[in-house]
């Protein structure tokens, strides 16, 4: 399965973003071979609409579950229609460690 990560910094001893749209990362783990990169989210600038473009970006990659601190309305809607799982982090956490609580 691949997870994205929302972060603000292409580190994965970063938190997790606290917002999906606007994080400038995501860290896409792929839990099958355990292998990950980071992958820039060009729409955290936009005005309207990063939330669903950065969403869309994923969903073509093939992620399966999405993390952040808050996910957008749309957003929500978007992710459900593609059966993407959506994860809520309620705690500060870094990347790092929700990895490997995947594992």
């Amino acid at each position: 399965m691949k997870v994205a990560v929302a972060s603000d910094e292409p580190n994965i001893n970063s938190a997790v973003a606290l917002h999906f749209g606007r994080s400038k990362w995501f860290y896409v783990f792929d839990t099958f071979n355990q292998t990950g990169h980071f992958f820039e989210n060009t729409n955290h600038l936009q005005i309207e609409g990063a939330g669903c473009n950065a969403a869309s970006a994923l969903i073509e990659l093939g992620v399966e579950m999405a993390v952040a601190g808050r996910f957008g309305s749309k957003v929500t809607s978007l992710f459900r229609n593609s059966n993407v799982q959506q994860v809520l982090v309620e705690k500060p956490i870094t990347i790092k460690k929700f990895v490997t609580q995947l594992k």
